[in-house]
């Protein structure tokens, strides 16, 4: 029985989409406290619902919780997938609030800038680098990949290394 490495030629085409990193501490404790938030909201409801309210009341309570306790789940959820994603054919940026692929070869640079970068995804700022997609037609794609970014704060290895790897996928797959 040949193992899988032995069966990779020249021929191989990844077709399944690779994480280009792990998610960091900051992100693992931030989706660890929506997930306690899930489960507080689930409880919370059931506790008012079996409470002597009306009917009506009643309705209306599990309306809000579902709603929600589904918002928190979603939003774990998307937080859980969040990234970037590659293979042979191109990269996927999935971020909390949209999902955007391109091809290789509709990526015309990635880039690494130093300057203002958004902080744990906040609306805050701080100097540091994050890294762009730059296509055919000029626009910049901002990666999320970033020195300040929930998976790489306090570990610029790891960020050095997932923006390496992005720069390679993208020159060993463009055409």
């Amino acid at each position: 029985m040949s193992s899988r490495r032995e069966r990779l030629d020249a021929d191989y085409c990844q077709v399944r989409w690779l994480r280009l990193y792990r998610p960091g501490p900051w992100r693992s404790a931030v989706l660890l406290l929506a997930a306690i938030g899930c489960v507080l909201i689930a409880t919370s409801a059931s506790v008012i619902i079996s409470s002597g309210r009306s009917l009506g009341e009643r309705l209306v309570l599990i309306l809000v919780g579902i709603a929600l306790a589904a918002t928190a789940f979603a939003l774990t959820s998307r937080g859980l997938a969040g990234g970037v994603w590659v293979r042979d054919a191109g990269v996927r940026i999935s971020l909390i609030r949209r999902t955007m692929t391109l091809d290789w070869n509709d990526v015309a640079a990635v880039e690494r800038r130093s300057g203002q970068v958004p902080v744990l995804g906040l609306p805050w700022r701080l100097m540091g680098e994050e890294v762009l997609l730059v296509t055919a037609d000029q626009r910049a794609i901002r990666t999320g990949l970033a020195s300040a970014s929930l998976d790489f704060f306090g570990r610029p290895e790891a960020y050095d290394m997932a923006a390496t790897a992005l720069v390679d996928w993208w020159a060993a797959h463009r055409s």
